[in-house]
């Protein structure tokens, strides 16, 4: 079995590189021409694009025009024109990563730094854990030190050296750091300490032994600096580290071709997708068998994957575990991915770990893989837990998915994300919206967008008036579709009618606390609306002073007295304002049942009393005995509760919630 996956594997290594090669066929031939006959490349990529639109051929061909104008036509402006272009069509993509990154190289050759700084920060905020964001991150300290802002500069490197240790420039970050605080800020006990570090984390590296000759020549003995670890992987890689940190900006732009698609940056491995290799070394056979144990869930001995795995003085074997389960991971074998991932968590123990946070994600796309979808949130919310910025990926992975018009996997990274930090909810929902608007499957789209109106009604433009969009475009419900509308004008605060469908909404998906809110916004605009349209029934003259000696001081509760006495223009006036009092009642009604399920049992009884003793006759409604059910359940009596929902039912048979609830409680 084992044998027949490594060639599944080996098959796809091949697959990918043929379509690589083939992918980028015409695009390399337009790059060759592109050295004597700039013009006629540009014509070559612009014939790309319009006959492969919105491939990952076309996307780089309009790329590689940007290039051309900029370097080989050496027309600046059209080439930063153009790059803008890209960043625009392409967000969230490689693409626009590398015109960014391009547009601050631009800036930092012509040593505008602080236009270089902001255009290195969105490359990181585009493309966010990709070799591309290392890239524009030490370009952003470079153009710090460049600029003179030694302090960000020296902070930048440090940070990036911590945070990715094993990258191919960590090392000479922060030895750069430690030649600023030597040279440019004269802070010599920071520099030696900076010093000391990149010599015994990186010892074999050249970056660890230039280290040992500064200390030499500010006269402190390195001899007893221990060895670390990072400075042995790099030399067992056989990594190279260039020379200047500045040089990222002239390597060519080969990645954008090369990188495979999928959601795993194989960047942080420092393997290609495919078969897992385990790291070259020795390890006591005996220690080896002790450390053997298949994992429970997923049936598979992590260090039987590994045999030959080496462990240093400073127990680096969980990182190797690690790197090699996201191998495991990209070629989708879960089981094995996920005893690994598994195992490397179980050898860090409580001991700090930079990749924690990602372990834990990883192995709940494992556990998600072979269906444990209860293990999998556990793992979720625990890298949640270590790294808030997890949520970030997640929902930037189906971004990404969206963006490449991988509807279906964008669905699930989605769905994957919801709930686990529920205040984000709502804007997994609109994305998850844009996804089923696409797919064309607008009941789904409606409910994505109603939900992430319900979880945030307030600020949320964007889902308002998609959900306006959808319903009257594809719903064909002009009516909703309008009150919606008039709320993402900013139009909504004084109509009740857009107060109460936005709070039914909000109840319809347990949104309670929204939904108490906007129902009692609703009750008081329909309270003056109500006293609004009686004044202006009733009016002034004599007849209107039989219900008040001051006619302009009429309001509901006066007028139903009135009426209950016979008064004739009362009992008209009520005709008149019916509807409006029938939604206050509902409205009263559903704020309470509200209240009541945001265990609030104290308002809830306050708002019932108070609207039955200014309208009594809101107890011949169905909607008040259901929420007098429910509220005398909360408070513990079960029998006068169901007692008040049947009675809503005698008065509604087709209240649906009434029904529901008898069934429920037997």
């Amino acid at each position: 079995m084992k044998s027949v996956r490594s060639f599944g594997q080996v098959v796809s290594i091949f697959c990918i590189l043929v379509l690589f090669v083939g992918c980028g066929s015409q695009v390399q031939k337009a790059d060759k021409m592109a050295m004597s006959d700039p013009k006629s490349a540009i014509a070559s990529y612009e014939q790309i694009m319009r006959a492969k639109p919105g491939t990952d051929e076309a996307k780089l061909a309009h790329l590689k025009i940007a290039e051309t104008y900029y370097k080989q036509l050496e027309d600046q402006a059209k080439g930063l024109e153009v790059y803008n272009e890209v960043i625009k069509a392409y967000p969230k993509t490689k693409y626009a990563g590398e015109a960014e990154k391009a547009i601050g190289m631009h800036y930092f050759q012509s040593k505008e730094y602080d236009k270089a700084i902001e255009w290195f920060k969105k490359v990181i905020e585009e493309v966010p854990d990709t070799d591309l964001a290392y890239d524009a991150t030490l370009l952003m300290g470079k153009s710090y030190e460049e600029s003179k802002k030694y302090e960000e500069a020296v902070k930048i490197y440090l940070d990036f050296s911590k945070a990715h240790p094993t990258h191919r420039l960590a090392a000479q970050a922060a030895l750069t750091a430690g030649k600023i605080y030597e040279g440019q800020l004269d802070m010599t006990d920071e520099a030696i300490e900076t010093y000391k570090f990149v010599a015994s984390k990186y010892s074999l590296s050249s970056s660890g032994r230039e280290a040992r000759e500064l200390l030499a020549n500010m006269g402190v003995d390195a001899s007893e600096i221990p060895a670390g670890e990072t400075g042995q992987a790099q030399v067992q890689q056989g990594q190279k580290e260039p020379q200047t940190i500045s040089q990222i900006g002239t390597r060519t732009r080969r990645r954008a071709t090369n990188v495979p698609r999928g959601d795993i940056d194989r960047s942080s491995t420092g393997q290609p997708a495919g078969t897992p290799v385990s790291p070259q070394g020795t390890q006591s056979a005996q220690a080896a068998a002790q450390a053997r144990t298949t994992s429970p869930d997923f049936g598979v001995d992590p260090l039987s994957l590994v045999p030959d795995i080496s462990v240093d003085s400073q127990g680096t074997m969980y990182d190797a575990l690690y790197m090699i389960g996201i191998t495991y991971l990209q070629a989708g074998q879960y089981r094995e991915a996920g005893a690994l991932f598994e195992k490397s968590l179980q050898l860090v123990g409580g001991k700090p770990w930079n990749n924690a946070a990602s372990a834990y994600l990883y192995l709940g796309k494992c556990y998600k893989g072979i269906g444990n979808k209860e293990k999998a949130n556990q793992m979720f919310k625990e890298a949640i837990k270590r790294d808030s910025k997890v949520i970030d990926k997640m929902i930037l992975e189906g971004e990404t998915q969206y963006s490449e018009e991988e509807y279906d996997k964008a669905l699930e990274s989605y769905k994957t994300a919801l709930g686990l930090v529920p205040y984000r909810d709502w804007e997994i929902y609109y994305k998850m919206g844009l996804v089923y608007k696409k797919l064309k499957d607008t009941d789904n789209e409606v409910e994505c967008f109603e939900r992430s109106v319900a979880l945030k009604p307030n600020d949320n433009i964007d889902a308002l008036q998609n959900l306006a969009e959808a319903l009257y475009y594809r719903k064909n419900d002009p009516k909703r579709a309008t009150i919606f509308d008039t709320e993402a004008k900013g139009q909504g605060n004084n109509d009740y009618n857009v107060q109460k469908e936005i709070a039914d909404l909000c109840y319809k998906y347990n949104s309670y606390s929204w939904a108490s809110t906007k129902y009692g916004n609703g009750i008081r605009i329909v309270n003056q609306k109500i006293n609004e349209e009686l004044k202006k029934f009733i009016g002034t003259g004599e007849e209107a002073k039989q219900i008040s000696e001051d006619p302009s001081k009429i309001d509901l509760k006066l007028v139903m007295t009135s009426a209950a006495n016979g008064n004739k223009l009362a009992v008209d006036a009520m005709k008149r304002v019916a509807q409006l009092i029938d939604d206050r009642r509902f409205m009263i009604a559903r704020r309470a049942l509200s209240q009541i399920k945001n265990k609030q049992i104290a308002d809830a009884q306050k708002q019932l009393d108070t609207a039955k003793e200014e309208d009594p006759d809101i107890e011949k409604t169905a909607e008040f005995h259901f929420a007098m059910g429910e509220l005398l359940i909360a408070q513990g009596n079960k029998d006068a509760g169901i007692a008040e929902i049947k009675k809503a039912l005698e008065i509604d048979p087709q209240h649906k919630e009434a029904s529901a609830r008898i069934k429920e409680l037997g």
